[in-house]
């Protein structure tokens, strides 16, 4: 009887400490949280012993990374490559980890440090091409120019506007003879493609071959005046880039003249281009009078997709209502 007593007490005892314990744990964590709070606002005001002080008594504390971080971003002049070598690995986990890697090799690459600079990148690559262009530069200022110069013509191809990093780097590219009629021809149709005209337009500038030249003035004579555009017009044009011409100079004689557009294209698209690439225009013009809700809308967005094959133009506010 003593003996089933006591268990009791015991179970009863263990039964009260438990909540006390989560209360105990929950005042210690609101504790370190205002301790924090404390430390960021000392460092802050760079009383930077204050924030030692209460860094100290933040070891366990889940955020406490957090100081560390701040702490090394205020003075990275004073930062060795050691402590952030060691801070990568042990915020690995966090999101910290590619922050300070991105502010340290920017850090490194304004102070020149070409050398310490690769050794950084390569214990972890940040997947940004302004990071790649610092570390091709640091190539070219450490004895691997000819390594760095092979990986100019993509990034300068590109049809968008490269980071300003990547600026040595394409000047040096530029004074050895580049680029070619043929990469700057590239580069004037990926930029058209992702409707970068001013960028096409610079491109242009480094083309010396004559037919590609007819060609990009074939391109802007009929962009300019959309509605000289036949299949014969057309025909100057390389037909690897016909769909893209066609993209930029339908969609904007639209913006200028939708109705005669629309008619024009649908009675001459077969004859410019393969049905199968005419999606992207079929879908811009029907979507585009849809959402004005044009009158004719229902009759050219039948026009335009008379199988029902593009769910987009089908499903859109006025063209459903000429399947019910």
């Amino acid at each position: 009887m003593k003996r089933t007593v006591t268990t009791l007490l015991l179970s009863v005892a263990a039964c009260f400490s438990l909540p006390v314990q989560a209360v105990s744990d929950s005042s210690s964590l609101a504790t370190q949280r205002t301790q924090f709070q404390q430390a960021m606002q000392a460092l802050d005001k760079n009383r930077i012993d204050e924030f030692q002080q209460l860094k100290s008594g933040l070891q366990d504390y889940p955020l406490a990374i957090y100081l560390d971080y701040h702490a090394m971003i205020r003075s990275l002049d004073a930062v060795s490559q050691g402590q952030v070598v060691s801070f990568l690995q042990q915020a690995a986990d966090s999101p910290l980890a590619e922050r300070l890697q991105k502010k340290w090799l920017n850090h490194l690459a304004a102070k020149k440090q070409w050398q310490t600079y690769l050794t950084q990148y390569a214990i972890q690559p940040v997947p940004d091409t302004h990071y790649l262009c610092h570390k091709l530069v640091a190539q070219m200022n450490t004895g691997q120019q000819s390594e760095a110069l092979a990986q100019a013509p993509e990034l300068w191809q590109a049809g968008y506007s490269q980071p300003k990093s990547c600026d040595p780097l394409f000047n040096a590219w530029i004074n050895q003879g580049h680029p070619t009629s043929a990469e700057a021809n590239t580069r004037f149709w990926n930029a058209l493609a992702d409707n970068e005209t001013s960028l096409a337009k610079y491109a242009s500038r480094f083309v010396k071959n004559k037919q590609l030249k007819q060609q990009h003035q074939a391109f802007w004579d009929l962009y300019h005046s959309p509605e000289k555009l036949t299949a014969q017009s057309l025909k100057t044009i390389d037909k690897r880039h016909h769909a893209t011409a066609l993209e930029l100079i339908v969609k904007r004689w639209f913006r200028q003249h939708p109705i005669t557009a629309t008619e024009r294209w649908i009675a001459e698209r077969d004859t410019l281009l393969a049905s199968s690439k005419q999606t992207a225009i079929n879908e811009y013009i029907g979507l585009r009078l849809n959402w004005r809700y044009h009158p004719d809308a229902i009759r050219f967005s039948h026009a335009l997709d008379p199988d029902y094959k593009l769910p987009l133009l089908t499903e859109s506010p006025v063209s459903y209502t000429h399947l019910s």
